[in-house]
């Protein structure tokens, strides 16, 4: 994503901007705003965290254990 728009456009970081993330004039600028970024990336992650705990209920017992299988396979390698 980075490299995308500083080879077209450009990407521009500002608290300011109301959306995460909006493109604009045909995908060559982005604007990102860090802040409610990194808001969203750490309530996905803390929902990913609970689904592969099972604390979720709206998962079911076949999604969790392909979660685990994912989780284990993707750090088994570390």
């Amino acid at each position: 994503m980075f490299h995308n728009g500083m080879v077209k456009g450009g990407v521009v970081f500002s608290n300011s901007f109301e959306n995460v993330m909006a493109f604009e004039n045909n995908g060559e600028i982005i604007k990102i705003n860090p802040s409610k970024l990194l808001h969203d990336i750490k309530r996905d992650f803390e929902i990913y965290i609970n689904e592969l705990r099972c604390s979720n209920s709206s998962v079911s017992n076949e999604q969790h254990r392909t979660l685990r299988q994912n989780f284990d396979r993707m750090f088994s390698v570390l």
